[in-house]
Order: C-alpha cells, then structure tokens, then sequence
C-alpha cells in the first residue's frame, strides 16, 4: 500500500487514488484491459469444463450460500443479482435454497452451461442476463447484489455499481490468500517465469473503501479442503487455452504444461489436495 497517498485515512478519494493505482500494476487487471476479447474468447472456450476445472474449488458454491443464508445476507425468495456468474457455481446453490437468482455474465456459454445444469436438476428460479455488467438495466432492484471473483467489481467503480442495483446488502467474495493450488501454481511459475500474482489487496482496499463510505463493512474468511481430480488431457487443454489469454502459446508452452502436470497424475488423472481460503466482505447499500 501506497502510503504517501492517504493524507487521511477516512478519505475516500484517497482510498480511490490507491485502490486504482493498485489495480495498475495487476498483471491480471492489465490483461482484461489490453486482451479483452482473449477473456471472452477463453470463457466461451472452456464454458462446459469451467465449474469442474476451475471455478467450483471443491466446494465454493455450497459453502458460500450456506454461510450467505446462515448469517442472514440473503433469505428464502430474495431477489439476488449473481454478477459474472459463469456457469452458476453460486447460482444454482443460491437457488437450490430458495433465492430467486439472475445470473449475469457477458459470456453466452457461460450462461448456456449454467442453464443446462440447472434444467437437469429441475430449478426453474435462475433468469440468465448476456450483458456486461455496466450496461446492465434491470426492471428491479435486488435484495443482494453479489460477485464472486468478478473482476468489474473490485474498484470503487463496480462497487458504486453494485449498491445502485441493490435495496438491501452487496457482497464480494475474493481471494484472501494468493494461488492455493498447486498444479496451478506450478504451471504460473513455468510458463510465465515467476509466482502467480496474488489479487488479495483487493480486500485491504475494498474494505478501506466501504469503511470511508461510511457502509460499516463485514469481513468473514472461510475454508475449506479441496480435492482435485480431471483427466489430463481435459486439464491439459484447458491450461492451453488458458495460457493463450497471456500470448503463452505453441509447442513449447504444450510440453511445459504437459511437463508440469505430469508430476501430479495418477491414473490418467491430474490430481492433487489442498485447502480452499476465501474472504467475503458484505455491508448494507447506501441509497439511491
């Protein structure tokens, strides 16, 4: 943290001002500026093995509704806004509880694959909205507003964002701890030359913001262990297509992952155990 920016902490312009000029720096935060159509490309791609290769964590959907609903944050029929959903890793859990959910994500297959899980479980209360979440123009206003690991939320931006859609809470659920993988950790460190890069100061900042605001935010950080275990092939070609988001491409990118997952399979299987470390921050919405 840049502490020459904060002449007073309960500033909020300057929690903006650090929260933006760490942003900048962000490896992640500068590919979605520069390759947004590599992000979108990669999230249409991979829409069907998504939830299983990445985004589930083992358990991610689950936990969080139960610890969403168990602390009051959303209720049995609420109105929530699941912004970036995917392919309804928290949706559908949400739903299979009793929220009523619009899942939002500017990635149509994300929502196709979403919508084919949910009709084979029978949930009929997820609407699936293709738009990117700033041109979003509901005819309601939610009882939670929610993003799980959606980058337009973290800045002072997608915050303002969310609090205008809601009537009640807004929550954002982060990583706490870095890369907790460690087949994906390896990976990072041999193809792109050093440590996965680690969006954790985003939870220092949001929560600087909110307190600035005046929104009394909450900070809970839950875990939970995690088994993984897809085939190698699947694995291998979703870390191909991964990788390319970053220019990283070609045979000899092909032999490091293959090279890399090698030490993790068993079985025709990568894989591998580790524990899951998540933080969730939630507060009340300012009016509108």
């Amino acid at each position: 943290m840049n502490r020459t920016l904060f002449a007073d902490i309960l500033d909020i312009h300057s929690w903006e001002r650090a929260w933006a000029e760490a942003r900048s720096g962000f490896p992640l935060a500068l590919s979605q500026k520069t390759a947004p159509d590599r992000w979108l490309a990669f999230f249409e791609a991979i829409s069907d093995s998504y939830h299983a290769t990445w985004g589930d964590q083992g358990g991610l959907g689950p936990n969080l509704a139960d610890f969403l609903f168990s602390e009051g944050i959303t209720f049995q029929s609420a109105l929530v806004l699941d912004a970036g959903s995917g392919p309804g890793t928290l949706a559908i859990p949400l739903a299979e509880r009793g929220a009523r959910v619009t899942a939002l994500d500017y990635a149509d297959g994300m929502l196709r694959a979403l919508s084919a899980r949910a009709a084979d479980i029978n949930i009929d209360t997820i609407e699936t909205v293709c738009v990117p979440f700033f041109e979003f123009r509901p005819a309601v206003k939610y009882d939670l507003v929610l993003s799980c690991f959606f980058p337009a939320a973290f800045s002072p931006e997608g915050i303002r964002r969310m609090e205008s859609l809601s009537l009640g809470h807004c929550a954002l659920v982060l990583g706490a701890f870095g890369e907790q993988i460690p087949f994906r950790k390896a990976l990072w460190r041999e193809i792109m030359g050093h440590d996965p890069p680690s969006g954790a100061f985003h939870l220092i900042y949001a929560y600087g913001f909110l307190f600035s605001a005046k929104r009394a935010p909450n900070v809970k950080h839950l875990s939970w262990p995690y088994t993984f275990r897809r085939p190698l092939e699947e694995t291998e070609a979703f870390f191909r297509r991964y990788f390319q988001i970053f220019d990283k491409k070609g045979q000899t990118v092909e032999k490091l992952i293959r090279r890399v997952l090698k030490d993790f399979v068993k079985d025709g299987f990568v894989t591998c155990e580790a524990e899951v470390k998540i933080a969730v921050i939630w507060w009340k919405a300012g009016r509108r």
